[in-house]
């Protein structure tokens, strides 16, 4: 693997230093920029549909250089060098983090394989030359046996002799000597063997050569590449399979081009000559046939009369039958038509969009005008969901109240007067089959009739706002459970 956390860990496995230098840190054949990112997602992010943040080189490696410090004393370290606290290890990383680097766990959750992370560079050659260690050749001088056959060759050839006389002290040749061993030296150079010292200096730059050969990139590398995506081989694939099966691929498939599906159209076909006119100019019939002729008829040549087509009677306007209506699939909540509600069609938007009481007086008088029904957005499962709010059920339809969700019970029995889904005159029955909740104060008591339905009771404080918008997002989840379990055909969550 090429990416920089994993070399990371290696290093720190081996106990290797690690080279920073001019922003850059050097990692075995491989440069990165200090402030790359890794693929270790931070704590936190990628959640609530917010995009995914990743820890960059520059944070890790200050987070192994200080290792021993407490966390309040690292973060007040990286605050003083990088001036900000966003380049920091988060507390919650801060372990699985650290058991990673020091091999202690072989993975980690937090590593995003899917991300794209940066492929680091080859090191510079001139980087390569300056931090690599001269190497120590060492060739034994004493197995390489002298070139016999070059002496005698030079012997055969001179017929100088050295005698004694001719050394000054026993330890000098004279300037005379010396200089016609000179000249014949230089005459049989041609004749001469590849000395052994070009061969050994062959051998040396050879492998001073292959020193600085690096491997860039291998077959498990390539297959093991984030950043490409070979999920449309598996769609042509398929097409070719379809294609075999006798199966014609679609028009979003697109394995056969516009011009190559002409060319086949074109083509003869016995199963298509319906829809041929390769008749010319002659006028055949071709739908023709001769049954209910004589022989006699057919040298004569007289034709078969044609039987007279009935026209067709096309259906009026009024007795065709109107297109089918799409069915909406937006979940609706019902909430009372009483003011004296806690929750009511004028302020349902402020408590279940923005998750804070006002009163119905307040929330109507910011109103420019009366709304039959109100369109909230729900934010839950990385998207946004509407949700219809109405507090009159005489505009339902008998579909409708399949997509009935939830109600808001207000307390008096008569809120649910003619609700065709209740049985028996008794509103649990109407609890069974859709989620239920009521909304109290808690310095007031439970109305009576409540006591004794199947409901979900909500209790709001008076005073303290701020506890209002955990009530809400528990109530919320609620709902959103109601809907995976009992409502699929919706197809919300």
């Amino acid at each position: 693997m090429t990416d920089a956390l994993s070399l990371i860990r290696d290093y720190t496995l081996q106990k290797k230093e690690i080279e920073t230098k001019d922003g850059l840190v050097y990692l075995g054949d491989f440069v990165w920029d200090v402030k790359a990112k890794t693929n270790y997602t931070i704590w936190g992010s990628g959640r609530d549909g917010q995009a995914k943040e990743y820890y960059t080189i520059e944070a890790i490696l200050f987070f192994l250089e200080n290792i021993e410090l407490t966390h309040p004393q690292y973060i007040k370290a990286a605050i003083e060098k990088f001036g900000s606290n966003d380049k920091n290890v988060s507390r919650p990383d801060r372990k699985d983090l650290l058991a990673f680097l020091q091999g202690q766990a072989p993975t980690s959750m937090s590593i995003d394989r899917n991300a794209q992370v940066e492929l680091g560079r080859p090191r510079p050659r001139s980087d390569l030359g300056r931090n690599q260690e001269p190497m120590d050749i060492d060739f034994d001088t004493s197995k390489v046996e002298p070139s016999e056959r070059l002496r005698n060759i030079l012997d055969k050839r001179s017929g100088l002799v050295i005698t004694k006389d001719d050394m000054v002290d026993g330890s000098e040749l004279p300037s005379k000597t010396i200089a016609e061993i000179k000249t014949k030296i230089q005459i049989n150079k041609r004749g001469r063997i590849t000395d052994t010292d070009v061969i050994s200096a062959a051998r040396t730059s050879e492998i001073n050569t292959n020193s600085f050969e690096r491997v860039w990139r291998t077959r498990e590398s390539i297959l093991q590449s984030q950043a490409t995506n070979f999920k449309i081989v598996l769609d042509y694939l398929e097409v070719i399979k379809k294609k075999e099966a006798g199966v014609y691929p679609s028009r979003q498939e697109g394995m056969i081009t516009n011009k190559n599906k002409k060319k086949e159209e074109e083509l003869y076909s016995r199963y298509d000559q319906s829809r041929q006119d390769n008749t010319g100019s002659f006028q055949i019939d071709t739908l023709g046939s001769n049954t209910a002729n004589t022989l006699s008829s057919l040298v004569s040549g007289t034709k078969r009369p044609h039987k007279k087509e009935e026209p067709t009677i096309l259906a009026s306007p009024a007795t065709q039958s109107p297109p089918a209506k799409k069915k909406s699939r937006t979940p609706i909540i019902i909430v009372p038509s009483a003011a004296q509600s806690i929750i009511t069609l004028a302020n349902a938007r402020n408590l279940l969009e923005g998750y804070k009481y006002v009163s119905h007086e307040e929330a109507k008088r910011a109103q420019s005008r009366v709304e039959s029904e109100v369109l909230v957005q729900y934010k839950g499962s990385g998207r946004t969901l509407p949700f219809k709010i109405i507090n009159n059920i005489s505009k339902l339809h008998a579909d409708d109240w399949e997509r009935v969700v939830a109600v808001f019970v207000h307390g008096p029995a008569w809120q649910f007067k003619g609700w065709p889904i209740m049985e028996n005159n008794d509103p649990n029955s109407i609890f069974q089959k859709v989620l239920a909740f009521h909304l109290k104060w808690t310095n007031k008591p439970v109305e009576g009739n409540v006591r004794k339905w199947s409901c979900n009771v909500v209790e709001l404080d008076a005073i303290k706002r701020h506890a209002d918008s955990q009530k809400f997002r528990q109530l919320w989840q609620k709902i959103e459970t109601y809907c995976k379990r009992d409502r699929p055909n919706l197809r919300i969550f």
